[in-house]
């Protein structure tokens, strides 16, 4: 049977969403630490962004694909933290994300929180122009990672340009043909990348192989 005071926590989380932890312990007319003992008999979680300060109810998230969800701009998630938030994201991409995807996944701007993670030991990276991506520190899932971003690695711009010129040119060549033009040039590439490519950037007429 419900007590009083959880039931008092229900109703106000659902209508207000998310709170500080001082607005439940006023509404609770109890202490802080009070209020903590009862957010743990109804099950909660507390933010990730505005350093934990907002904290929700189990019955009210309603996580995303990836285990995320927002609201106001305040963010939780069914990891708990953000660093075991963003191992997951890590560890269950195909081929690693970088700064910029992470920031979106997570809604939040996190290079400060990559960078001290990385330099914890929390992530593998490799060089990617300007920036980096992050991949898995599980041997297993890093080279599962490796292989499949060294398969779909995107086009350079160089290799781009050299791409559509023969393209034009020779409209009927297929992905193999593609491939072995600008690997003559030194230039890498894979049909997976010269495929993704013409998809990416709608060109009508793809070829075939």
């Amino acid at each position: 049977m419900k007590s009083d005071k959880t039931r008092v926590i229900e109703e106000l989380f659902h209508i207000h969403k998310v709170l500080p932890i001082s607005a439940v312990a006023d509404c609770l007319g109890r202490s802080e630490i009070t209020a903590r003992r009862v957010l743990k008999k109804v099950g909660y979680y507390s933010s990730y962004t505005h350093n934990s300060q907002y904290y929700t109810i189990a019955s009210v998230v309603r996580f995303n694909s990836y285990g995320i969800w927002c609201h106001d701009h305040i963010c939780f998630s069914r990891f708990d933290t953000l660093k075991e938030t963003m191992i997951r994201l890590v560890d269950e991409s195909k081929a690693g994300l970088t700064v910029s995807q992470l920031s979106e996944i997570l809604g939040m701007k996190c290079y400060a929180a990559v960078h001290l993670f990385h330099k914890q030991g929390t992530f593998n990276h490799i060089k990617r122009g300007r920036g980096f991506i992050y991949l898995s520190r599980q041997e297993s899932i890093y080279q599962n990672q490796l292989a499949y971003y060294t398969l779909h690695e995107p086009l350079t711009p160089q290799a781009a340009i050299e791409l559509l010129v023969y393209y034009v040119d020779h409209p009927k060549a297929n992905y193999e043909e593609l491939v072995r033009v600008l690997q003559k040039k030194h230039l890498q590439a894979t049909t997976e990348s010269v495929e993704s490519f013409f998809k990416e950037h709608g060109v009508k007429k793809i070829p075939t192989y």
